[in-house]
């Protein structure tokens, strides 16, 4: 009776402990977590109708203060288009420069989005009425095989504007020139600068017409055993020293130059050798005359 009653007891206990037990609480599924979503990035998109190259532009938020920063990373030549992305949707003020500096078009809060926005740049120069011509006139011996026409507030002569070359007693027109302020020089056939003439106005409707005369030549030789890299021949006072009349084709010893269409007056030589050592002298020119570089 007793190991029954105990048997028993010990039954209950064991199913007592069983019932007692907790059970595991299931552990929610996690939710899967896809990639997030990309950011709208805006477009846009420069066409430059302009005669002329597109050095600069600037792209800059209506909140921002911060110093510009040029989205071109070289010249947007006439008749291109440039896309340029990476910009946030939004307002924006947009600017467009010349090479020169000079402001081409500007505007402001322009709204850009994911679609693209297309700015095309164009001036009142683009109109063909209120563009301007040069007329060269050859009246020296020589044959002009290279003409340059360049924006005074450059620092370059740019590329060649002959189609062919000018022959003694014709003549050449440069037509569609925006109106502006240029530096004009030819080059012989022999690549040696002939004329050079600054700060020259071109506006229409007449233009500007060039006649290139014999004048009085300076032929300078360099009997120094150093090349000479840099040459500017410029009239005594002159605010600039002109341009390096051997830029590219230095004058080696024992070679010579000639500057032609020079007028009566004195003159300032500047020589500047490959380690960059700077002469100076000064030549009265009243006839055509030879000047030499010595040691």
């Amino acid at each position: 009776m007793i190991t029954l009653l105990t048997t028993a007891v010990l039954l209950a206990g064991v199913a007592l402990l069983a019932g007692c037990t907790p059970s595991a609480t299931p552990t929610p599924a996690s939710a899967e977590v896809g990639p997030r979503p990309a950011a709208a990035v805006a477009t846009l998109t420069v066409a430059n109708q302009t005669f002329s190259d597109i050095c600069a532009v600037y792209v800059t938020s209506m909140q921002d203060d911060g110093p510009l920063e040029n989205r071109l990373s070289a010249p947007l030549g006439p008749n291109l288009s440039i896309t340029l992305g990476g910009f946030a949707p939004g307002a924006y003020n947009l600017r467009a420069e010349y090479c020169g500096g000079q402001v081409v078009k500007q505007e402001y809060g322009v709204l850009l989005g994911t679609a693209g926005f297309t700015w095309t740049v164009t001036d009142v120069a683009s109109r063909e009425e209120n563009l301007a011509s040069l007329r060269v006139v050859n009246n020296t011996p020589e044959t002009m095989c290279e003409l340059f026409v360049a924006l005074s507030s450059t620092n370059t002569w740019g590329s060649d504007r002959l189609d062919s070359a000018i022959d003694p007693g014709a003549e050449f027109t440069l037509l569609n020139l925006p109106p502006g302020t240029y530096d004009l020089r030819v080059v012989n056939c022999n690549r040696q600068p002939v004329a050079t003439e600054y700060f020259v106005e071109i506006r229409p409707p007449d233009g500007y017409t060039w006649t290139l005369e014999g004048g009085l030549t300076l032929t300078i030789i360099n009997s120094s055993n150093v090349s000479i890299v840099r040459l500017c021949v410029c009239p005594v006072g002159a605010e600039s020293p002109g341009v390096n009349l051997v830029a590219g084709n230095p004058l080696l010893p024992g070679a010579s130059i000639t500057v032609t269409d020079l007028e009566q007056g004195t003159y300032e030589l500047r020589f500047e050798t490959g380690d960059g050592t700077l002469l100076k002298d000064t030549v009265i020119i009243r006839e055509d005359r030879t000047y030499t570089l010595r040691q």
